[in-house]
């Protein structure tokens, strides 16, 4: 798909590293005018930031939390009102369960993974259609998982959580549609982010079969999300990502 971003604005969640950085990277390579960064991590935000900006895009850097209701509407706020819109939103910020894993998790782990994952994504989604269903349409694109379609016995509640995501993006997109919003979402398979890292820390029977599992780079994934947010005519797809 060719790049459609020209003078618009997108914000990518969870871009201080992996797929959120590569993403932002794309879509500052192909035009866009601004990006706005969310991320709970500075250090990583201000890389990501640096690098978009080498790439002739203006960068917006913002530390947020995505389950945070009121800080995320801040946040979108600003950067509609700083960078001058909002097109595209990529509500990519996830977290994992590590261990232990369900059911020995703590139930402060349940509320974070439950809150990142699927609360982060329907806020971000709410915020988005809101401004964008007013203001000529726009394009939004979660990243969900393989692990949201096919079962993650090491991981229940990381697939639980991403399983939402997509049945959000497949319930929502039809009446997003009738107000000139595209919905969609990926689900790449294994991707070498630190949060893969996260995830398999402390289990050395994970660590062993990653050993023999094809991982992508977050480029790659990053094209997947690019590709389905600028085509016009994809709209309620939630296309599995998986190495070439």
């Amino acid at each position: 798909m060719g790049p459609e971003p020209q003078g618009r604005v997108a914000i990518v969640t969870g871009a201080g590293s992996g797929i959120g950085r590569a993403t932002a990277q794309l879509f500052a390579s192909n035009g866009a005018a601004a990006v706005g960064l969310f991320d709970v991590h500075k250090a990583g935000l201000d890389d990501t930031a640096d690098l978009v900006v080498a790439a002739g895009c203006e960068a917006m850097p913002v530390v947020v939390d995505v389950s945070d209701a009121e800080a995320m509407a801040a946040a979108v706020s600003n950067v509609i009102g700083r960078l001058g819109g909002l097109h595209y939103m990529i509500n990519n910020a996830a977290t994992m369960t590590g261990q232990p894993a369900f059911p020995e998790v703590s139930f402060g782990q349940i509320d974070r993974v439950i809150g990142v994952n699927v609360g982060g994504v329907l806020i971000g989604t709410k915020l988005a259609h809101d401004h964008m269903a007013a203001n000529g349409g726009g394009s939004i694109v979660s990243t969900a998982s393989g692990a949201g379609k096919i079962p993650l016995p090491s991981d229940p509640l990381y697939s639980a959580s991403k399983a939402a995501v997509v049945m959000l993006t497949r319930s929502s997109a039809a009446d997003f549609a009738t107000r000139g919003v595209r919905l969609n979402a990926v689900c790449p398979a294994l991707v070498d982010t630190p949060m893969l890292a996260f995830s398999v820390e402390g289990s050395d029977d994970l660590i062993d079969a990653l050993k023999h599992a094809p991982v992508m780079t977050p480029e790659f994934v990053a094209k997947a999300i690019f590709d389905l947010a600028v085509d016009p005519n994809r709209v309620g797809e939630t296309p599995s990502v998986l190495p070439s």
